[in-house]
């Protein structure tokens, strides 16, 4: 890696998780992420998670892009996380969204009530659909 004068980090590309190769365009440009070294690994991941298309159906933003939703936690941690992390369990992943900040939305704040399924909502500030140079921020 070389970097500026102002010792700025060179951006890196963010590979598609195991296992999910890049069949579609889209789903590329939404798992490949620019990126600098300063990000903590677990928040471009996280992101990478949330853009890529093919985990939509367990993991996605917001209309409003301002928080990200999780709709199964369970089936979310069965098989989505172990793609990603070297875990697939659910409290984990939660304590690390608290760690760097993220808080828990409330539901009803976003829409309502949501029957019997599990749908759980996190925010932070600088965590926004495609806003990636405010990823850096999130210590």
């Amino acid at each position: 890696m070389t970097s500026t004068a102002d010792s700025t980090p060179e951006p890196q590309e963010l590979s598609a998780p195991p296992g999910q190769g890049s069949s579609s365009q889209e789903r590329s440009a939404k798992a490949r992420l620019l990126i600098q070294k300063t990000h903590a690994a677990f928040v471009s991941k996280l992101y990478a998670m949330v853009a890529d298309a093919s985990t939509d159906k367990l993991i996605s933003w917001t209309t409003d892009g301002d928080c990200f939703k999780v709709t199964d936690p369970m089936e979310f941690a069965r098989d989505v996380l172990p793609s990603y992390f070297k875990h697939g369990n659910w409290q984990s992943f939660v304590r690390q969204l608290n760690m760097y900040g993220f808080h828990k939305v409330n539901d009803l704040a976003y829409g309502g009530i949501f029957g019997d399924t599990q749908l759980w909502m996190f925010k932070h500030p600088f965590f926004q659909r495609g806003e990636l140079g405010k990823l850096q921020r999130i210590k």
